[in-house]
């Protein structure tokens, strides 16, 4: 799976979802690539993700990306 900037709260949803249906979710999934992804960097959030995937779970962004800073702000203001 790529998701790109606000597509991997897509992504993250689904994982999550696979994570909570215990083993029968578990590696299913490849290799994830975020791209952008203004995601929290904790363990809470990556964990799940973790166990999921299967190969490579990867967040490639660009510490000058205006845009995810922006983003990132705005859900941790409002996290629905």
């Amino acid at each position: 799976l790529v998701s790109y900037s606000m597509g991997a709260y897509v992504v993250q949803s689904a994982l999550q979802k696979l994570y909570d249906a215990g083993d029968k979710g578990r590696n299913i999934v490849e290799r994830v690539v975020f791209i952008s992804a203004p995601l929290s960097c904790s363990e809470r959030i990556w964990q799940p993700m973790r166990e999921v995937v299967s190969g490579r779970l990867i967040n490639v962004h660009c510490s000058n990306d205006w845009i995810l800073m922006f983003l990132y702000r705005l859900k941790a203001i409002d996290p629905t």
